[in-house]
């Protein structure tokens, strides 16, 4: 066997048997399990389907074994990462553990059958020591800050070995208090087993184990002390509570015997059932998911999510879960909507979510309930609306009304949790294997016991990270400034006296950006189609107007949040973002008085970061990553090239070196605010250079028809009479209200939904004028906008050099808007002015005539300089007035107000 596969078996034992992060967790390693079963999961396929054979082949043979075992190992190793005596070490606990499948009982014996030679093993001198040598070197290892479990070096002295069993062993008396479980014990334990076949399914389970098993193999004097005392040790575990069983040398010795009399323990759950709700802009525009938390959300995988409608989602959330089986019909989640009252916590921005752990978690909440729920539920918080014609929603609930409603409920202090093992890290954004470190975005950490949680550093890791416990087991990742590095998350649960803790750590790292994906996910034209928001044809020459260079705004420290956020969309973004989880992730960094959700993502999808699809066959969205792309203009009659598309901060930077390495200057233009990017262009380099270099391609952008509304807005042959009117546009209010709203209006505009879901909302809008015909389309932008149109009332206002929303929703058609923003290298996005946040826009001569000559003069208002800034003119009508005056309605994030 060659020198660089001796390395990877060592290497692979020294992980499996001394790593923080297997199986046996990370408390101090007193036995070793060398079985042939646990060493084919140590070893893997990669070495071949006999991990003994392997075992004894990595130790060079029998004469180098026999020299080992003998006269001890002085050897320079070439990996820092493993002893490279382990291995021989790990061979004679494997020979104790075979004595039950060998024609002798002799450990030299049946160390000589593994190479089919005589019996030259007669000297084991050098065992003892190299015990006691492993035991130093992990103390180093771990000195130095590797991951590498304690090894305490069993006792000395024949008193020990006479409370073992073991008499007068000369040399291997450490190997066998070392070695367990032993074949003898394994023996007797498969025949206790098999003479209760009632107790052989009991025993599956970690927990039931302890109960049932353990007291049988207490006054059973077939069995040895050190399968005794394990037993002993695990029952006083599982009567202390501890939840982390399955990493006790007991669990590992019963699961090799059910695995050898072929009962497959019980597993960890495939996936826990969770029921999620979106709100958007109101209870009517609620959203729901129903999934298997922790299964990943493949075509393929099995787990069946179900999205759309929050009624439709929960009326068939019990047949969802009876479909899958008894585990989930007899889930909290199963019984809770039984029942007909759910308990939802608050999971980011106007998300609601419920699981198994729900009793555990902190926050707000709030109550689903059915109607003609039996039991007394008074204080769970006001009727927020109703969800479907069973399901309401109730809340918020926070603090003294939480703990009452949980009592109510029946929910007590410990949930399902109990039953399983583990530390879990949740939310984030991935970036490869790591974490992205950017503070906004760091994951938070859910341990299983309420034992110790610290953080083990590793040497490159920032000290000022922290782990701040924010509820019960639950602890945030929390930093001032972008994390990178590797640590490790560590949970020892309270020690019982005279036994050593149950301990158990994950591995976390974090990286300071993200990376470049090599290839990004574009959208199937069979399942997915963007919706038009206004006729297009053949490209056109864009100019761009005169400006300084490097003249980016002061940004504040939303700025830089808005950088992090870019981050983070990229680096999750490779394969699409459900629009759910992309909500989440805005809302992390505008929260309840940053702009609304929706106008930082249309602020992305207008730079070219984003685009927005809807499912074919139902009403779901789905966003997308673009590729850089450089979209030629002309300034000064010089080509210049803009930069599109979804560019994180290493793509920025390969832009930048590319222009200058070229001749070039880079230009980088202004934001409308602090949750925009600035755009930057490229000047002064030629067009094929930097293509080549860069390798992206060069776009045009398409130009606008010049047909005035309602003819410019694309068509639909869907009729609303096969929809249901869910939502009606208010014009005082400035934005979709509930449909029971009645508001006097000239021009009626009302949002339709299908019942089933299977299409997009429609919108219709209606005057009372014969000589225009009611517009149906599924573009709300479109709707919005001939909405004012027909109205005759002022959508935009100038300010300056920013053309700003005077509304709480609508935008300018998408090319319109990007193609503003080439000429003026500016960004669109969100704008506070005062106290309000609303939506700009870049002006120029060329934006303003064609909004105009499309929508009319009366869609954008210009205040004179003279007003000082004013947001309303002089002249402002009562009507309009109502359009501005709204300054505290209700938000897309629930129960906050802007």
């Amino acid at each position: 066997m060659g020198e660089s596969i001796r390395i990877a078996v060592e290497r692979a034992l020294t992980n499996h048997f001394l790593g923080t992060t297997s199986g046996f967790g990370a408390g101090p390693v007193r036995t070793i399990d060398a079985a042939p079963s646990n060493l084919s999961v140590a070893l893997g396929q990669q070495f071949g389907p006999d991990p003994v054979t392997v075992l004894a082949e990595a130790c060079d043979g029998p004469y180098v074994t026999a020299r080992v075992l003998s006269d001890g190992w002085d050897a320079r190793w070439p990996d820092a990462e493993s002893p490279g005596f382990f291995r021989y070490l790990v061979l004679s606990c494997a020979v104790v553990a075979l004595a039950v499948d060998a024609d002798s009982k002799d450990f030299g014996i049946n160390l000589a059958a593994l190479w089919r030679c005589d019996n030259i093993f007669g000297s084991r001198a050098a065992l003892p020591g190299l015990w006691t040598k492993l035991e130093t070197w992990c103390r180093a290892r771990r000195a130095s800050g590797a991951a590498i479990r304690e090894f305490i070096a069993p006792a000395k002295g024949r008193v020990a070995l006479s409370r073992f069993g073991l008499g007068n062993v000369t040399h291997l008396g450490p190997t066998y208090q070392v070695a367990f479980p032993t074949w003898r014990d394994l023996s007797h334990l498969r025949t206790v087993l098999s003479r209760r076949p009632e107790l052989l399914q009991i025993v599956q389970d970690p927990f039931e184990a302890a109960r049932h098993l353990c007291p049988l193999i207490e006054g059973d004097k077939d069995f040895k002390l050190p399968m005794r005392l394990a037993s002993a040790e695990y029952k006083q575990l599982y009567e202390a509570k501890a939840t982390l069983l399955r990493l006790h040398r007991f669990w590992g010795a019963l699961s090799q015997v059910l695995s050898e009399i072929g009962v497959r323990p019980k597993r960890e759950p495939a996936g826990v059932p969770e029921l999620t709700v979106r709100l958007g802009g109101g209870i009517d525009d609620a959203e729901a998911t129903l999934c298997l938390r922790g299964v990943r959300d493949d075509a393929n995988d099995g787990s069946g999510t179900v999205e759309g409608p929050a009624g439709l989602v929960i009326d068939g959330a019990e047949e969802w879960m009876r479909k899958r089986g008894r585990r989930f019909v007899q889930s909290s989640l199963a019984m809770a909507l039984e029942d007909g009252a759910v308990l939802m916590l608050e999971a980011g921005f106007a998300r609601w979510a419920t699981s198994d752990e729900v009793a555990e978690l902190g926050g707000r909440c709030l109550l689903l309930r059915r109607d003609g729920h039996r039991r007394d539920l008074d204080g769970a918080g006001r009727l927020l609306g109703r969800l479907s014609d069973k399901w309401s929603l109730y809340g918020p609930i926070d603090g003294l009304a939480k703990a009452s409603l949980l009592s109510k409920l029946g929910i007590g202090a410990r949930s399902s949790l109990e039953h399983r093992a583990g530390i879990y890290v949740r939310g984030g954004v991935k970036v490869g294997s790591a974490f992205l470190g950017k503070p906004a975005f760091l994951p938070k950490v859910f341990v299983a016991s309420d034992g110790e949680v610290s953080l083990i550093r590793g040497d490159d890791f920032p000290p000022e990270v922290r782990l701040v416990q924010s509820a019960k087991r639950q602890f945030a990742v929390e930093s001032l400034r972008t994390v990178s590095g590797s640590a490790a998350i560590r949970l020892e649960e309270a020690p019982v006296e005279g036994i050593d803790p149950l301990v158990a750590e994950r591995p976390i790292t974090f990286a300071a950006e993200a990376e470049e994906h090599s290839r990004l996910r574009e959208p199937d034209q069979v399942r997915w189609t963007c919706v038009v928001e206004l006729r297009v044809e053949q490209a056109a020459t864009i100019h761009l107007g005169t400006i300084a260079p490097n003249s980016a705004e002061s940004r504040g420290s939303a700025a830089g949040q808005m950088r992090d956020l870019a981050e983070a969309v990229y680096a999750g973004g490779a394969g699409g973002w459900s629009e759910a989880d992309l909500v989440d992730l805005v809302g992390e960094v505008t929260g309840p008085r940053g702009p609304s959700v929706w106008d930082v993502l249309r602020g992305l999808q207008e730079a070219g970061w984003l685009s927005s699809t809807i499912a074919t066959t139902w009403r779901v969205r789905r966003w997308w990553l673009r590729k850089p792309e450089l979209a030629p203009v002309v300034l000064e009659n010089a080509p210049c090239f803009v930069l599109r598309g979804s560019c994180p901060d290493a793509l920025r930077r390969r832009f930048d070196a590319t222009v200058r390495q070229g001749g070039g200057q880079v230009l980088a233009g202004r934001a409308a605010g602090d949750y925009c990017l600035s755009p930057l262009a490229a000047a002064g380099v030629e067009r094929d250079k930097l293509l080549a270099e860069l390798r992206w391609s060069c776009v045009d952008l398409p130009k606008v028809v010049r047909v005035r509304a309602p003819a410019c807005w694309p068509v639909t042959d869907q009729e609303p009479s096969r929809h249901e009117p869910v939502a009606r546009w208010g014009m005082s209010s400035g934005r979709f209200e509930a449909k029971t709203s009645a508001e006097d209006s000239p021009v009626e505009l009302i949002r339709h939904r299908r019942e089933a879901a299977d299409r997009a909302d429609l919108y219709t809008v209606r005057s009372g004028s014969a000589a225009e015909p009611p517009w149906v389309g599924v573009s709300r932008t479109a709707a919005i906008l001939e909405t004012y149109r027909r109205a005759r009332l002022p959508m935009f206002e100038v300010r300056g050099s920013w053309l700003l929303r005077l509304p709480q929703d609508g935008y300018l058609p998408l090319p319109i808007a990007e193609a503003a923003a080439l000429r003026t290298l500016r960004a669109s996005g969100p704008y506070l002015d005062g106290e309000r946040w609303t939506y700009a826009y870049p002006i120029d001569d060329k934006l303003l005539d064609e909004v105009r000559y499309l929508l009319g003069d009366a869609i954008i208002r210009e205040v004179p300089a003279a007003d000082g800034g004013s947001r309303h003119s002089v002249r402002m009508s009562a009507a309009e007035m109502g359009l501005v005056r709204a300054r505290h309605g209700l938000r897309t994030h629930f129960g906050t107000r802007s």
